[in-house]
């Protein structure tokens, strides 16, 4: 936005949490916009987050992923960004968990290529430990990713995480019994 400063702090941490952290840690204004460099979002992004935050006070505004507006406020009182592959995710049940307000835009926003494979697998181990921490689903929907190979590498990756878990068997039987569930709200619709 016009008028207003920025700093730039180029960081390698080995993953983009922890490069979030890094620099939301160094940030001084009371709000941070993060991007995304791997998505096109419209030119007036900034001020469709900062007009949304003046009118809520939320402590998170995401557009999609890491595409968001923290508040510096909202990083003191709920902890830290992780280091998680799935960090956004973590975050936004954290924060929601502890009572903060987290407000989901519908904005338009287009990914210019897939995300790689092996980060694909990252984010199913990350999954399933917030799947257990945050009692959700033990697996992602099917197209959450952006594609059938990155939903597959999702898949395996929430495999292993519940196995590294010990808790494979009760994750399979869950989602057994959520799929005989949406089959019978199905047929009775």
């Amino acid at each position: 936005m016009e008028g207003r400063g920025d700093i730039s702090l180029i960081a390698d941490c080995g993953n983009t949490g922890a490069a979030v952290r890094a620099g939301a840690e160094r940030a001084s204004n009371p709000l941070i916009v993060l991007f995304d460099g791997n998505t096109r979002i419209p030119s007036d992004y900034v001020e469709r987050l900062v007009a949304t935050w003046e009118d809520t006070r939320a402590d998170v505004i995401e557009w999609h992923g890491g595409l968001m507006l923290v508040t510096k406020s909202a990083l003191h009182r709920y902890g830290p960004i992780s280091t998680m592959a799935l960090w956004t995710l973590e975050y936004f049940l954290r924060v929601k968990s502890a009572g903060g307000r987290v407000i989901h835009l519908k904005g338009p926003f287009v990914r210019l290529k897939p995300s790689p494979i092996r980060r694909n697998f990252r984010y199913g181990l990350d999954y399933a430990d917030l799947s257990v921490r945050f009692d959700l689903p033990p697996f992602f929907r099917i197209g959450t990713k952006s594609g059938v190979i990155q939903d597959v590498c999702a898949a395996l990756g929430a495999v292993f995480g519940h196995a590294r878990r010990h808790n494979l068997w009760a994750a399979l039987r869950q989602t057994r019994l959520e799929l005989r569930g949406a089959s019978r709200r199905d047929a009775n619709e």
